[in-house]
């Protein structure tokens, strides 16, 4: 996309995103980076809150390396300090969320007993797992 609005900007100047494409699968619409306006954001799936509440905790990907999950309303927020931008995921079903802003992709992994053990982080080329360590 190009933006020329010399009303606006000393030059025009391009944007490139590439997006996968996910069939059948609900359009998730993209917020910006400061997540002011992401109330109106809602996930693919409806995913039940005790369900959610599960996920919420420290994860620890390396030594040194945490991330906190919380619930903020139907989605996700990571705070994770290597990608601080990537802090709102949605449901794409009941264990798998979207980043609101990139194609980062979180799952997260329940024991026999339905206990959350870990979650597996994918795209941007920082892919990882980390241990649930509390909630």
């Amino acid at each position: 996309m190009t933006f020329d609005d010399s009303k606006t900007f000393a030059k025009p100047f391009t944007l490139r995103m590439e997006k996968a494409l996910a069939a059948d699968t609900e359009l998730l619409e993209d917020v910006c980076e400061n997540e002011v306006s992401s109330a109106h954001l809602t996930g693919g799936v409806k995913v039940a809150p005790q369900v959610l509440a599960k996920y919420a905790g420290t994860y620890e990907f390396a030594p040194g390396r945490e991330v906190v999950v919380t619930v903020a309303g139907d989605q996700l927020q990571v705070l994770d300090s290597t990608s601080p931008l990537d802090n709102l995921f949605v449901a794409r079903s009941e264990t798998v969320f979207l980043s609101s802003l990139s194609q980062v992709v979180i799952e997260f992994a329940r024991d026999a007993q339905g206990t959350v053990t870990h979650l597996i982080r994918t795209g941007a080329g920082k892919d990882g797992r980390a241990v649930k360590k509390s909630r």
